[in-house]
């Protein structure tokens, strides 16, 4: 009989309309703080967020906190992170409410760039232009600011009536596009400067597609093509709403553009499509289509990181998992202990034992649908190659049907723990155990046979010690045996 492997870990479904996705989620009080303002993977593979109360380091495993201190001038200047930026060089980049850091990978530090005028403005976005300039936006003063040389930033006039630059977009005609807070926005290109004006509230970013420009505003979306500004003729039935209020704009590599709502979550407006889709996702009683998006972003491997204000870090897989994982706790079962033995049943059933806590039966939607009554305490859950299921505890081996929770008992035996069973197909039941060696029991005799560190025999050979750990028939009928050194 084949063996079924499965992680019993964490269940989540995610889909995209009606594509499937797997999640995963981490809680906001891993962070300096709950208030996620932006997110971004460096060129080492780190997974930075900021948010308004420090800089976070995600390494995959452990969270590093980066904090202003005022007696040291290498900390960031604000502890409020408000954007993220890995320029063409691999180099990181942090706005903050008091101006522009870089971080210093050799030295663990941050540099601080001096604006022009002394001024220490609330950087909202940094980009970086086709020429190379990095360019920040800004609350106030001039608006829009480059970095020239090592620490200098100086003005960089594109439309004097932006004071408030909230965003900008070099598009691939050249066109400068810039926003501030408000309605109006504005392009420049061969011919000079063009103001327009949104219809569709203050204008939150921009994205462009297939030679179109989009001006994605508080509430709606205008399209800009051929020369012409009007609203897109984008089906936008599943952000219907007065109360919608569009917050983030994100394009991927692959050309899709996911817009992140105030309480209503995320949407996807497909490469190729015209029409826009929730993303829906629950994992660890977090509703992405209830949540606040204000940060999303891409790693190297496609998969979406979206910052949900107040409660987390998600994260969307857009590939198929290398494992289906399921968790007790979602489906309102607590039982802090530990899986100790998997076996495949029929019609899709995966059965396992929990320490302590006996069997379980999940579908193939990772769903519970079974608690049979079984013997205390089950430690391990075998189906031999002859379909009858059994049951190790620490001092006897039962025969089960975890159909109807009935079991006897076939012979006693005291052990530490059951490790594993296995069968030779005829009327041999293997047992390895701790401290108990390697046993084998005859199910038509019910004679068992205990083999143990203890039984010398220079001739067959014997156990090096009593704790066996995993065994694994092999083709031409032998047992090998896998031992604690």
């Amino acid at each position: 009989m084949q063996k079924k492997i499965l992680w019993i870990v964490v269940f989540v479904l995610c889909r995209i309309g009606a594509l499937g996705q797997a999640g995963y989620f981490i809680p906001s009080e891993r962070f300096s703080s709950g208030l996620i303002n932006d997110i971004c993977q460096d060129r080492y593979g780190y997974l930075w967020i900021a948010t308004d109360y420090g800089l976070n380091k995600f390494d995959g495993y452990r969270f590093t906190q980066y904090l202003h201190h005022p007696d040291d001038s290498t900390t960031m200047s604000s502890n409020v992170a408000g954007c993220l930026f890995c320029d063409k060089d691999g180099q990181l980049w942090i706005g903050t409410s008091k101006g522009l850091d870089r971080y210093n990978y050799a030295t663990d530090e941050f540099v601080h760039y001096r604006f022009e005028g002394g001024i220490y403005p609330r950087v909202s976005k940094i980009a970086q232009t086709r020429d190379g300039r990095l360019v920040a936006c800004t609350s106030g003063f001039s608006g829009l600011y480059a970095v020239d040389g090592q620490r200098a930033i100086v003005s960089e006039q594109r439309d004097p009536d932006i004071s408030f630059t909230n965003s900008i977009l070099e598009d691939s005609h050249g066109r400068f596009w810039q926003c501030g807070f408000g309605n109006d926005f504005s392009m420049r290109d061969g011919e000079g400067l063009h103001r327009m004006t949104s219809t569709q509230g203050f204008v939150v970013d921009f994205a462009e597609r297939d030679g179109e420009v989009l001006i994605i505003g508080l509430h709606g979306i205008h399209s800009y093509r051929d020369g012409q500004l009007s609203v897109a003729d984008i089906d936008m039935k599943a952000l219907a709403g007065e109360d919608v209020i569009i917050r983030r704009v994100f394009k991927d590599h692959l050309g899709n553009i996911y817009i992140g709502t105030r309480g209503r979550g995320l949407f996807c407006l497909a490469k190729d499509s015209r029409r826009l889709e929730q993303v829906e996702c629950i994992a660890r009683n977090m509703d992405l289509t209830t949540a606040k998006v204000w940060a999303v972003s891409e790693d190297r491997n496609g998969n979406l990181w979206i910052g949900c204000q107040s409660k987390g870090l998600m994260k969307l897989r857009r590939t198929p998992p290398l494992f289906q994982s399921w968790e007790f706790t979602s489906q309102g079962i607590e039982l802090g202990s530990t899986v100790s033995s998997l076996c495949e049943g029929d019609g899709g059933i995966t059965w396992c034992t929990v320490q302590g806590n006996g069997v379980y039966g999940f579908d193939e939607m990772g769903r519970i649908v079974a608690h049979p009554a079984s013997p205390k305490p089950s430690e391990f859950i075998f189906r031999d190659r002859n379909h009858r299921y059994w049951i190790g505890t620490d001092d006897g081996l039962y025969a089960y049907n975890p159909l109807t929770g009935q079991s006897r008992l076939q012979v006693n035996f005291d052990c530490d723990r059951f490790n594993d069973m296995t069968d030779d197909g005829s009327e041999n039941i293997y047992i390895s155990t701790f401290s108990r060696g390697f046993c084998v029991f005859n199910t038509t005799t019910r004679q068992l046979r205990n083999f143990s560190s203890e039984m010398k025999d220079q001739q067959r050979g014997w156990l090096c010690n009593d704790w066996v750990m995993a065994m694994m028939p092999d083709r031409q009928g032998r047992i090998w045996l896998a031992l604690r050194y």
